[in-house]
């Protein structure tokens, strides 16, 4: 139970992390929208016949400039996140406990049809000894593979 406990809190800090890359995946499509408007407003400002006032263009081209530098910057923050994330990934070990934990579910889904055809045997035989109260190792039945938490 205490690695469930330790896997559950490991996947916890792992959630926060992806939310914050989603996050930040969210912000820099916005701005790439954003730029991309931009762009098209001053395509169609040279574009024009007679082409926009100096004044106008000029604006784009800042605007334009300052929106590509946030760009920038978010996209740093972006690849910082997702570095953030990929490097806990590889602290916390929680890939090994994960693909340890399915390891044993597969044991354990394995086992489980043997025991299910020796547990007709083990009632039949406790009731031919005298037995009116069925009793099983570890005080009682295995759970269905499919009730336990997963990964």
């Amino acid at each position: 139970m205490e690695l469930y406990n330790q896997c559950y809190l490991i996947q916890y800090q792992l959630d926060g992390l992806n939310a914050n890359c989603t996050s930040c995946d969210v912000n820099v499509n916005t701005q790439l929208a954003v730029v991309s408007g931009l762009q098209g407003k001053l395509d169609a400002a040279l574009s024009q016949d007679p082409p926009a006032d100096d004044a106008t263009l000029t604006w784009y081209r800042l605007e334009l400039e300052k929106e590509q530098e946030t760009l920038q910057n978010l996209q740093s923050t972006r690849d910082s996140a997702y570095a953030e994330r990929d490097a806990y990934l590889e602290s916390s070990g929680l890939n090994a406990q994960i693909a340890a934990s399915k390891q044993s579910f597969h044991a354990y889904e394995e086992q489980y049809p043997a025991y299910l055809a020796a547990r007709q045997r083990m009632i039949d035989a406790q009731t031919s000894v005298g037995f009116t109260h069925i009793v099983f190792p570890h005080g009682s039945e295995p759970p269905e593979p499919g009730t336990l938490p997963r990964y």
